[in-house]
């Protein structure tokens, strides 16, 4: 993929991943265009700018600039610099799935935080021994158990 006048020429396969790739990630609560512009990075062979994201998936220049810096700060993205060039270009951290997986264990570490409020709450108004709530903290603990295995096998794959 070259950048041509700030558009990428992507084939109609890759344009469908790139699309799957947004509804993928907006069904764990990215917005599509997050996922979209994941989807492209994953598929470049050199980093990106935020004008050629822009126009390659063809939307505004705001909602590209808004979905990076949620990719930044959710470590998925990394700014780059070319030389002699002030233009500030993107792509895929080195880090991103040690991220992606610290992010779900953060989700179910706060997830068991609210499942005690929800049991204090419930013990100070009399109410002892609610099974659905100890069967969602089992989970969340379990979950997140799992995935700090799956994040330390990740790290020793590398």
């Amino acid at each position: 993929m070259s950048e041509k006048q700030n558009e990428l020429k992507i084939s109609a396969g890759i344009q469908k991943f790139i699309d799957k790739m947004g509804l993928y990630y907006e069904s764990y609560g990215i917005p599509r265009i997050g996922g979209r512009i994941l989807g492209l990075l994953l598929t470049a062979s050199e980093p990106i700018s935020a004008e050629a994201i822009s126009k390659t998936l063809q939307v505004s220049r705001s909602s590209v600039s808004t979905n990076i810096r949620l990719l930044i700060t959710i470590g998925m993205l990394e700014i780059t610099q070319k030389p002699l060039d002030r233009t500030d270009y993107f792509v895929l951290s080195d880090e991103a799935w040690v991220n992606a997986i610290r992010l779900r264990i953060q989700g179910f570490q706060e997830l068991n935080k609210i499942v005690e409020q929800g049991r204090q709450a419930m013990e100070s108004t009399g109410q002892t021994g609610n099974t659905k709530l100890q069967e969602m903290e089992k989970w969340a603990e379990m979950m997140q158990s799992l995935h700090q295995q799956a994040l330390d096998e990740w790290k020793q794959s590398e």
